[in-house]
């Protein structure tokens, strides 16, 4: 399993901006999460629209500037990246 800092390194951004990247996710979907499953009618079904729950999380905290609102993580949407990968990896590395 791919560390955080090896996230932070592969993405050019740094390991404390990993951390608050990976605790605005965790935050965000804590909010949003319920309302987004239902939406696909079950957790299954929309971890099957999306390909992977990592892949769901990311899309759904990241949307429509939702991490704005639990961290310090406007760098991250000025990324000319591809930011839905960057959460992917950071909400899957292992450690904080």
């Amino acid at each position: 399993m791919t560390t955080l800092e090896q996230v932070a390194k592969k993405h050019n951004i740094t390991l404390n901006q990993a951390r608050k990247l990976k605790s605005a996710i965790h935050i965000a979907w804590d909010y949003v999460a319920y309302d987004y499953i239902e939406l696909f009618g079950g957790e299954y079904e929309a971890i099957k629209v999306h390909g992977s729950s990592a892949a769901m999380i990311a899309e759904a905290t990241v949307d429509a500037g939702r991490l704005l609102d639990h961290g310090d993580v406007e760098w991250f949407y000025s990324l000319d990246a591809d930011r839905l990968k960057i959460a992917k990896d950071v909400y899957t590395a292992q450690g904080w």
